[in-house]
């Protein structure tokens, strides 16, 4: 049997959303949204104002 190593990746979901009355109502669907964009929010952000137009507003870039 060969050594396979594996790469996981997780989203970011908050415990509260399935711990707190708060968000009963919120679909497991919602919460698995939330982890996906909050993963490509922190990937915009490391990418710093590469998406940001001016005046630092998010937008797809110009080039000319």
């Amino acid at each position: 049997m060969e050594n396979v190593t594996f790469d996981y990746k997780f989203y970011r979901i908050p415990k509260r959303f399935f711990e707190e009355d708060m968000f009963r109502d919120m679909t497991n669907a919602a919460k698995v949204l939330y982890g996906i964009l909050l993963d490509r929010k922190c990937l915009s952000d490391s990418n710093g104002d590469a998406w940001l137009d001016l005046p630092k507003t998010p937008g797809l870039g110009k080039t000319e």
